[in-house]
C-alpha cells in the first residue's frame, strides 16, 4: 500500500525531533480491514548528549476523550547524539468498533504524542476527524477497503427485497417499454 494517503507531522525542539506520520480521517471501514492508523513514528536525537529514559506516549482523542488506550514505549538504551530511532507497529491504536459502527455524524479527533525525556517534554498534535459510519475518503491507497461498506443486514437491503418481490402484472409502463423494444404492439 502506498503512504501516500498518510500525512506527516513532525515538532522538534534543541534536543529532540520527532515525525508522525498517520491516516487523516478514520471510518469504520478501515477499523474494519485492518488498515493502520498509524504508519511510523520517527524519534532524533538533536542533542550532543545520549538520551536515556526517553518515554513516548500517543494517544488518539476525541472531544469526549480518549478514543484508544494510550501507547507507551520506552527506549531500553541509551539514544546517541545524531542517532534515530522508529515505531512501526501500531496495531494497539484501534478505536473501538463499535463507536465507529455508531457514529452518524463526522467529529474531530487528534493524535497526541508526548515525548519526556529527563527533564524536557516535546509535544505533537496531529488533528484527524472520525468519520460517520458510513462515510469514506476518497484515496486510490484505500479502494480496498470500500467493500466494508457492504451492510447485508441493514434494513435498507430488506426494503429493496420487499420491492423487488412484488408479484402481479407488470405495470403498463414497463408492458409498453417491453413491447416496443420487441417491435409488437
Amino acid at each position: 500500500m502506498s503512504d501516500s494517503v498518510f500525512a506527516q507531522f513532525t515538532a522538534d525542539d534543541d534536543q529532540l525531533s520527532v515525525a508522525l506520520l498517520v491516516q487523516p480521517a478514520i471510518n469504520a471501514a478501515l477499523v474494519h480491514n485492518r488498515v493502520p492508523l498509524v504508519r511510523h513514528l520517527t524519534l532524533v536525537n538533536r542533542g550532543t548528549v545520549p538520551l536515556v529514559d526517553v518515554t513516548l506516549t500517543l494517544e488518539l482523542r476525541g472531544p469526549d476523550g480518549a478514543l484508544t488506550e494510550p501507547w507507551t514505549r520506552t527506549l531500553t538504551a541509551p539514544l546517541r547524539p545524531g542517532a534515530s530511532t522508529g515505531w512501526d507497529d501500531f496495531r494497539d491504536v484501534t478505536p473501538d468498533r463499535a463507536l465507529l459502527y455508531c457514529t452518524d455524524e463526522a467529529f474531530p479527533a487528534d493524535y497526541r504524542l508526548t515525548v519526556e525525556a529527563g527533564d524536557e517534554t516535546l509535544r505533537l498534535n496531529a488533528p484527524s476527524r472520525v468519520l460517520a459510519h458510513n462515510e469514506w475518503f476518497n484515496s486510490p491507497a484505500l479502494y480496498d477497503s470500500l467493500a466494508a461498506f457492504v451492510q447485508p443486514n441493514t434494513r435498507a437491503v430488506e426494503a429493496v427485497l420487499r420491492a423487488s418481490c412484488w408479484r402481479g402484472p407488470a405495470p403498463a409502463r414497463f408492458r409498453a417499454t417491453r413491447t416496443a423494444r420487441s417491435g409488437r404492439r
